[in-house]
C-alpha cells in the first residue's frame, strides 16, 4: 500500500489547503497588496537603486538573498504590481517550507502521515500577524525548512537531493537563525565526508563570518548579554510573561503536554532509539532563545538586577521555538490516537481564536507608485505599513507627501526656514494636508514667527489634526 505522503493527490490537497488558509488569514495581502516594513526601504528601494547588486547588500547583520531575489523578480512586473508578486511568492515559499514535514523523509520523526499533514497545517496557522504574507519575514518559515533539512541529514536518511541542498544553501544565505545549525552541519560533514554538504557548509560559514561585521551587536552589548543568559528568568519570561501578549496561550498546552509525555516515557526514555531527536530539538529551542538574547540585546532589560527578555513587538521571535515544541509534543502521540485528537482539538481552539490577521490600512500604494520614473531627478516618498514606514522612488516632480517628508528631514537638520518652504510646497499641492500645516506651525514657532505659527496650528486643527 502506498503511503499517503507518496500520493500526488495528497500533496495537491495539502498545497491547496495551505494556500486557501494563508489567503483567508488576510485576503487583502493579495487583493490589495501593499509593501510591509522592510519590503519598502530595504528590498524595493535598494533593488531600484542598485539593481542586481542589491543581493550583496547585508541588512541587520546578514544577507537576505531570497527576499532580494523575489523583489528583483517582482519588479519585472512594474512597481505597482511588485507588492502582489512579492506577497504571492511569500505564500508559495511558506507553503514549500511548512509542507516539507509531510514528506516521507520525516517518517523517522513522525510515523503517522496524517499527523505530519496536520503538523504542516499547524505551522501556517501560528497566531502571529508578522510572519506570513509578506516577503520581509519569509526567513522564519524558511528557517523551519532548514531545521527539518538538517534534522533529516543527521537523524533521518542522511542524504539529500541537489534541489533540496540548493534551497538549503539559499536559506543559509537568508536566515540569521541558521547560525545555530552550523555546528551540527559541521559534524555531519566530518562523519559523512559529503562534498556537496561541505560546499553548503563552507559558503554558509563564510557568509556568517563576513556578515558579522555588519551586525547590530557591539562587544559590550554581547558581553553584557552573555553575563546574564544563564539566568532561568530568560526562559521563564520568554515562555511565560511575553507569549500571551501575542495570542500564544497555546504555549502552555504544548509545554504541559510535552512534560506529561516525557514523564510517561521517563522509565524507558533512554532505552528508546530516538531520544536524541528530542534532545536535538531541545538544543535548538535553547540555542534560538540565547541567539535572540545575544544578537538583539535591545530585548534584554535589566530590572532590579534580574534579567527580563522583552520581546517588544517581535512576535516573530517566538515562532520557531513554538513550532519546535509542537513537533516534540506531537511526535510522541502516534500510538495514542485519542490523545492526538484531544490535544489537536485544544490547538484548534487557540488557532481559530487567533486565526484572522487584521487588515492593513489602505495607503493607496498604486497611486503613489504611478509617480515612479527611473530617469526622474526628484525623490518621491511612499508611505507604507506599519505606521511611520516609507521608502523613496525616483520621480519627475515631488508630490505633497514627499515635500512633507523632505520638510521633516530639514527639521531634523535644524534648517527651519527651508523646512517651512517644503511644508508650503506640500500645502500648495494639497491644502487639506493637516499634518503639514501642523509641522509648519512647529517650524514657524521655533524661528519666532508666533502669529503665523498660531494660524498654521488653527488650520491644522480645523482640518481635524490631533496631536
Amino acid at each position: 500500500m502506498t503511503d499517503i505522503s507518496e500520493n500526488r493527490f495528497a500533496w495537491i490537497v495539502l498545497y491547496s489547503a495551505m494556500f486557501i488558509i494563508l489567503f483567508l488569514r488576510r485576503p487583502d495581502s493579495l487583493l490589495n497588496a501593499q509593501p510591509w516594513a522592510e519590503d519598502g526601504p530595504i528590498f524595493l528601494q535598494q533593488a531600484i537603486e542598485h539593481s542586481y547588486f542589491s543581493i550583496l547588500i547585508p541588512y541587520a547583520g546578514y544577507l537576505h538573498l531570497i527576499p532580494r531575489l523575489a523583489t528583483l523578480f517582482a519588479l519585472q512586473f512594474g512597481l505597482k504590481n511588485a507588492p502582489f508578486i512579492m506577497n504571492l511568492l511569500a505564500v508559495l515559499i511558506t507553503i514549500i517550507s511548512a509542507s516539507y514535514i509531510f514528506s516521507k523523509d520525516f517518517k523517522f520523526l513522525i510515523k503517522n502521515d496524517v499527523v505530519r499533514f496536520i503538523a504542516a497545517i499547524f505551522i501556517i496557522c501560528m497566531p502571529t500577524y508578522e510572519i506570513f504574507l509578506n516577503i520581509t519575514n519569509i526567513q522564519w518559515p524558511l528557517s523551519i525548512y532548514l531545521i527539518l533539512w538538517t534534522t533529516n541529514l543527521i537523524f533521518g536518511s542522511g542524504s539529500t537531493t541537489a534541489a533540496k541542498a540548493l534551497l538549503a544553501l539559499l536559506v543559509f544565505l537568508t536566515c540569521a537563525a541558521s547560525v545555530v545549525l552550523l555546528p551540527a552541519l559541521a559534524w555531519y560533514v566530518y562523519k559523512s565526508r559529503s562534498m556537496s554538504i561541505l560546499a553548503v557548509f563552507s559558503i554558509a560559514a563564510l557568509n556568517v563570518l563576513s556578515s558579522g561585521s555588519h551586525a547590530r551587536l557591539s562587544l559590550p552589548d554581547a558581553i553584557n548579554a552573555i553575563r546574564f543568559i544563564s539566568a532561568p528568568s530568560i526562559f521563564t519570561n520568554f515562555f511565560n510573561s511575553k507569549l500571551p501578549k501575542y495570542g500564544y496561550e497555546i504555549t502552555y498546552v504544548i509545554m504541559i503536554a510535552t512534560l506529561i509525555i516525557l514523564i510517561y516515557y521517563a522509565r524507558d526514555y533512554y532505552a528508546r532509539n530516538d531520544w536524541h531527536v528530542d534532545a536535538w530539538f531541545g538544543y535548538l529551542i535553547v540555542a534560538f532563545v540565547l541567539l535572540i538574547s545575544i544578537t538583539r540585546p535591545i530585548f534584554i532589560n535589566l530590572v532590579d538586577g534580574q534579567t527580563v527578555l522583552n520581546i517588544g513587538v517581535g512576535s516573530r521571535y517566538v515562532f520557531i521555538p513554538l513550532c519546535l515544541l509542537f513537533i516534540i509534543c506531537i511526535r510522541h502521540l502516534n500510538a495514542n490516537n485519542y490523545l492526538i485528537y484531544l490535544i489537536l482539538f485544544i490547538f484548534a481552539i487557540n488557532i481559530v481564536s487567533n486565526y484572522s490577521i487584521v487588515q492593513f490600512p489602505d495607503l493607496d500604494f498604486k497611486s503613489h507608485a504611478e509617480k515612479f520614473n527611473a530617469s526622474g531627478e526628484c525623490n518621491c516618498t511612499i508611505p507604507i505599513n506599519p505606521n511611520g514606514w516609507s521608502f523613496t522612488i525616483p520621480c519627475i516632480t515631488r508630490d505633497a507627501y514627499s515635500w512633507y517628508v523632505y520638510g521633516l528631514v530639514l527639521d531634523k537638520q535644524q534648517k527651519y526656514d527651508d523646512a517651512i518652504k517644503a511644508y508650503d510646497k506640500a500645502i500648495e499641492i494639497n491644502p487639506q494636508f493637516a499634518a503639514a500645516w501642523n509641522k509648519k506651525g512647529n517650524a514657524l514657532k521655533t524661528v519666532g514667527r508666533t502669529a503665523e505659527a498660531n494660524l498654521a496650528f488653527n488650520k491644522a486643527k480645523g482640518l481635524g489634526y490631533k496631536s
